[in-house]
């Protein structure tokens, strides 16, 4: 009886998985960056309910995780706040734009590479969204 070996990975065969790797997180990166300057595009803040309530106490951001169909539209019920800092009088206001937006807002993202961009973890910077 012969006893059967796993099957030794030749060197090219690792590098290749190596490279792979690498490529499919550089393009996962590019997906989210896209995807990110998308949604950012779909964040309505009126200024002018912020009169009087913005406080600047160093990066002011929310981080959203939210998974998505094929059609690049967000799966109900799959949007959660990850993290948040954002000062207490404008946290509800940001929360809400931002949950608006990943709501209504497609993704036109690449139905090839779907399964790198069906969740999507993202951080919004409530400063960029002001234009601060």
């Amino acid at each position: 009886i012969e006893e059967e070996k796993p099957e030794e990975k030749n060197e090219k065969e690792s590098e290749g998985e190596e490279k792979e790797l690498a490529d499919n997180t550089e393009l996962q990166i590019t997906l989210a960056n896209l995807a990110m300057q998308q949604l950012q595009g779909c964040v309505s803040i009126d200024s002018g309910q912020l009169k009087g309530n913005y406080q600047d106490f160093g990066p002011q951001f929310i981080k959203t995780r939210a998974k998505y169909d094929k059609d690049g539209k967000v799966i109900e019920n799959s949007i959660q706040i990850v993290d948040i800092n954002i000062s207490n009088k404008i946290n509800k206001m940001i929360q809400s734009r931002v949950i608006f937006a990943l709501n209504t807002c497609n993704l036109d993202l690449p139905i090839e590479h779907y399964e790198l961009w069906k969740s999507i973890t993202m951080v919004f910077d409530v400063d960029k969204m002001l234009n601060k």
